[in-house]
């Protein structure tokens, strides 16, 4: 049986919904910047990445049924949570914490709970759950997006971190690292860069 443990499975899974997901947050920094400029203003970190999220979700239920998207859960300030072929999503802006670390994101019961690998069983799908994912998108200084990472959150000595993390890769037509457009096809699910998430001992 598949669980979230299984880098290879869990990515040949997903591998058909990644690269939507990589165009929806990209489509959705560059709104969040046309804010901004069409008001004159410098950016705000915490509405642009509000603006990001409304617009993700826009879409998501714009094309959910075409992505095989079974529920997206109504969150406050819009948050993103989903679920998708057996897997439970949760999409947030990564910090300047150490990478592969979310601690920062257990900021209620529901959350730890989602980062600690509890199951929210929907009647639908008891048999298929396999688990809950994390996705971390990060901007460069223009807010353009740079990176999109996925891994499964576990808990490990008080703290929550990444099981393994890898980059999602950008895919044709997405505008990609500083605006370039990508003109090569993004790579098959078994070349993602991966990297397991270290674990130091003295901050346990």
């Amino acid at each position: 049986m598949t669980n979230v443990a299984d880098r290879q499975q869990v990515i040949e899974d997903l591998a058909p919904i990644l690269p939507h997901l990589y165009q929806y947050l990209e489509a959705a920094c560059a709104e969040a910047k046309e804010y901004f400029f069409v008001h004159e203003a410098s950016i705000d970190g915490a509405l642009a990445s509000h603006i990001v999220r409304w617009n993700f979700l826009r879409m998501l239920h714009a094309e959910g049924d075409l992505l095989g998207i079974a529920h997206i859960e109504e969150l406050g300030l819009s948050g993103i949570s989903f679920w998708v072929r057996g897997y439970h999503l949760r999409i947030w802006k990564a910090g300047d914490e150490e990478p592969g670390t979310l601690t920062r994101f257990a900021s209620s019961p529901s959350k730890s709970a989602f980062l600690g690998q509890q199951l929210t069983f929907w009647e639908w799908d008891q048999a298929a759950m396999v688990g809950n994912l994390v996705i971390l998108w990060e901007v460069d200084a223009d807010w353009h997006l740079h990176t999109v990472r996925l891994g499964p959150p576990q808990a490990v000595e008080g703290r929550f971190v990444l099981q393994w993390q890898v980059d999602v890769p950008c895919p044709v037509g997405a505008v990609g690292h500083g605006g370039l457009e990508s003109t090569e096809a993004a790579p098959p699910p078994v070349h993602f860069e991966c990297e397991e998430s270290a674990i130091d001992d003295e901050q346990g």
